[in-house]
């Protein structure tokens, strides 16, 4: 597996940017401890994960990042993590897929039990089939992405849902991929990322910054986490436009 590492540029974009989904941050992994089997939250709501089994630390897009291997390592999230909103939730991470993918194996796995059993919410990145599948629990949406995505560079991923509305949708590298309906509301009692309950089909894969949010992220959003500047909107062009003649005509 090709490791990669990011310059401080895209630190310097999130902290420049005025990312609004800050307020809603559940838990946050930057996992730049290097060292141990401990992940800390730095969102502030110590909501620390557990690492187990072989994953190991490696250069990641920002600093350093968790490989889990595929053999045996994973992260397990606080139980706590979801338990306060059962309604909407996001999470994002980037993502270096391993040499083995796509295989039989789930990067995310939330479940209705704490000993793992009763399936809430899943993602397959990607299945055996070379699709990436987002379940949460009731809605199930897919997207077969190009094999250099899945395997070999860091990309950018979000699943959202919402079971208000039953949106559910999957962001890759700032852009939206997949959207369906029919997520339902979920009871989470606990989650693994990089494998299904912590004991079976293990990711081989690294992940940095790890965000789970308590609200359906926005696209701007979205694309603020994947360091991708937006498109100026026809508004602001104008906007421009007006202060650019104003200031020719000084």
């Amino acid at each position: 597996m090709k490791l990669k590492t990011k310059s401080s540029a895209y630190a310097l974009f999130l902290s420049c940017s005025s990312f609004t989904a800050q307020g809603a941050l559940v838990a946050e992994f930057t996992f730049e401890e290097g060292t141990g089997t401990t992940a800390g939250d730095s969102s502030g709501n110590s909501l620390d994960g557990a690492i187990f089994g072989g994953a190991t630390w490696v250069a990641g897009y920002q600093g350093t990042a968790l490989n889990l291997g595929g053999v045996d390592g994973t992260l397990r999230l606080a139980d706590a993590t979801f338990a306060t909103n059962p309604t909407i939730t996001s999470v994002s991470a980037w993502v270096l897929g391993g040499d083995n993918n796509p295989a039989r194996t789930t990067f995310f796995w939330g479940a209705q039990n704490v000993d793992g059993t009763g399936r809430q919410m899943q993602v397959h990145l990607p299945w055996e089939n070379g699709t990436t599948y987002w379940r949460a629990p009731s809605g199930q949406i897919a997207y077969n992405a190009d094999a250099s995505v899945v395997s070999g560079s860091w990309n950018h991923w979000a699943f959202t849902k919402d079971s208000t509305d039953g949106d559910i949708k999957i962001y890759l590298n700032g852009a939206e991929v997949a959207s369906g309906t029919g997520a339902g509301t979920t009871s989470v009692a606990a989650a693994w990322i990089g494998s299904q309950a912590g004991n079976d089909r293990f990711y081989d894969g690294a992940i940095d910054e790890l965000r789970i949010f308590d609200h359906e992220l926005s696209l701007g959003e979205v694309q603020t986490l994947a360091g991708v500047v937006p498109e100026p909107s026809s508004a602001l062009l104008a906007l421009l436009g007006l202060g650019f003649g104003l200031r020719r005509r000084r």
